[in-house]
């Protein structure tokens, strides 16, 4: 096991769902992924009518991928959605193990879409993977209160462990929250719009509430630089894409009571295959544990 771990997140734009017969972009997503080969795969916009639809849809690309996404009880991590009918799950690299009985999945109300939660444990080093697509711009008033039950849910899920939480996903809003090393994304802090990469957005366009709601419980955004770096779109580069260059793939991290480990490097994976795969491109975060940091 290698002493870094690469958890990415990544909204796939309807791979394999029923009525999409582009297996070229399906190809072009899954080439992606080999092509960053993370340890941890939090995925968007898998088939989600059913849960089998989901489940079904997450071993096809787990197979394509060389990834794993089943659990210790013979279910996918993978969960429907609400709305659209999109589902998500929680992919990982062969030698590491769910833990049992650690699996939770919610699945539309009170959630737009879905949220997926599992404990993996990579190499003897525990962590708890979140998948969670936020509400679109037609469910915007909902953000905040799905905040609060993602603090929730994930906060009691993990109660009583000591391990961090990775809460990957679509937030579907350029929303701040803090990062590890105390630094701002932006200076301000109010509710109006936030300068995101190549565009400034209109008041109703950004919504600082659920990110003040995830910054409070302690959760952090894996992205802002220490100094100055960089801030990358994830969004904006597909052709029907009118809402412009947006920051709203992210990773947040929720620290245990342990020091938090490294964060050695982040960056979204852009190139030509990634544009013409999905309408939003994938945001990766290498990791080195506390435990491992010395080594």
């Amino acid at each position: 096991m290698t002493d870094q771990i690469t958890i990415a997140t990544y909204n796939v734009k309807d791979y394999r769902r029923a009525g999409e017969t582009d297996h070229h972009r399906w190809e072009q997503v899954e080439h992606v992924i080999r092509d960053v080969g993370p340890h941890i795969l939090m995925v968007q916009e898998i088939p989600g009518g059913t849960w089998r639809d989901a489940a079904d849809g997450l071993a096809q690309l787990a197979a394509a991928t060389g990834m794993r996404g089943d659990l210790d009880d013979g279910r996918w991590a993978a969960v429907p959605g609400g709305h659209d009918r999109l589902g998500l799950g929680i992919l990982w690299k062969p030698g590491i193990n769910p833990v049992p009985a650690s699996w939770l999945a919610v699945s539309g109300t009170p959630l737009w879409h879905a949220l997926a939660v599992v404990t993996l444990d990579i190499g003897g080093h525990r962590l708890v993977a979140a998948s969670y697509h936020a509400p679109p711009a037609a469910g915007r008033d909902r953000r905040p209160a799905e905040a609060e039950f993602i603090v929730d849910a994930l906060t009691g899920h993990s109660r009583g462990q000591r391990h961090e939480i990775w809460l990957g996903g679509d937030f579907n809003n350029p929303a701040v929250c803090a990062d590890p090393r105390g630094a701002s994304d932006h200076a301000g802090r109010s509710d109006g719009p936030q300068p995101t990469p190549g565009r400034e957005h209109p008041p109703d366009d950004t919504d600082r509430r659920p990110g003040r709601i995830l910054e409070t419980a302690g959760f952090l955004d894996t992205a802002i630089p220490e100094n100055g770096g960089r801030l990358q779109a994830t969004t904006g580069h597909w052709p029907s894409d009118r809402n412009g260059h947006r920051r709203i793939d992210r990773i947040l991290l929720r620290p245990g009571p342990a020091p938090v480990g490294v964060l050695e490097d982040h960056g979204v994976h852009d190139n030509r295959t990634a544009r013409a795969a999905s309408d939003h491109l994938l945001y990766a975060v290498r990791y080195r544990p506390p435990a491992w940091a010395s080594r």
